[in-house]
């Protein structure tokens, strides 16, 4: 008879090897991107820090069609959300300010196609403000990064991602969960601005609902390889009730 689970009670799944009881999958460690060479790869991570985070995976190959899905725990069996397009990248994001701290799931799996993907976690403390931002460099090879900003209801924020050097395919959403919904895919943005392709800036404006003041993530990612360096502007451009 083989142990089928953890101590946690996590499930034996596709990772585990053919009767070989549970076994880890890899854990994706803040900002530290990895190469999903297995269809499908299994991972998992702990959000800790009580800011906005995010995972999301970037095809190696053009023309590889890919999907990533976030579980509840490493057990696989409760699916909380998934970001499937024909995009170069999918993620999803959760609003770590509203929930408890956990280990998660990830999974990544190609159905079509027959590249690798790039995967990466990202669960920092940074913030971005009203204001220009200093200097972000963005290196070679990053996938997505999520930024905490803290918005007043009954304002309009212009928020535009200035590049000022590289040549990396940067693209930029807004999220927020007063829905009460903190674990979204890449499509349940509430304000986006990706088209503007390698090297070129990319903005867009939110108002913000009356009783809507909160923290929001606002994401960036990279629909290729390549390096950069950019400035966040913020900027109110109503004053608000």
């Amino acid at each position: 008879v083989k142990a089928a689970a953890s101590s946690s009670g996590d499930r034996e799944s596709a990772f585990s090897a053919s009767d070989g009881g549970y076994v880890d999958p890899t854990s994706l460690l803040h900002n530290a991107a990895v190469t999903a060479a297995t269809n499908p790869a299994y991972y998992d991570f702990i959000d800790t820090n009580g800011y906005w985070w995010v995972v999301g995976e970037r095809r190696n190959t053009s023309g590889d069609l890919r999907l990533i899905r976030v579980y509840d725990t490493p057990g696989f069996t409760n699916l909380l959300s998934y970001s499937y397009s024909p995009n170069p990248v999918n993620f999803v994001v959760g609003d770590q300010n509203h929930l408890a701290s956990q280990k998660r799931g990830v999974l990544i799996y190609r159905y079509a196609g027959t590249g690798t993907a790039t995967v990466e976690f990202e669960d920092g403390n940074e913030t971005v403000s009203v204001g220009t931002s200093g200097t972000i460099t963005w290196p070679s090879g990053d996938v997505v990064k999520i930024w905490d900003v803290y918005l007043t209801a009954g304002k309009t924020y212009q928020f535009t991602l200035n590049v000022l050097s590289g040549t990396a395919d940067l693209d930029a959403a807004l999220f927020g969960s007063r829905d009460g919904v903190y674990i979204k895919n890449r499509e349940s943005f509430l304000a986006r601005s990706a088209s503007g392709g390698a090297g070129a800036d990319e903005t867009f404006s939110f108002s913000v609902p009356a009783g809507a003041s909160d923290w929001y993530g606002f994401c960036v990612w990279a629909n290729d390889a390549n390096a950069a360096t950019f400035n966040v502007m913020i900027e109110q451009i109503t004053s608000g009730i």
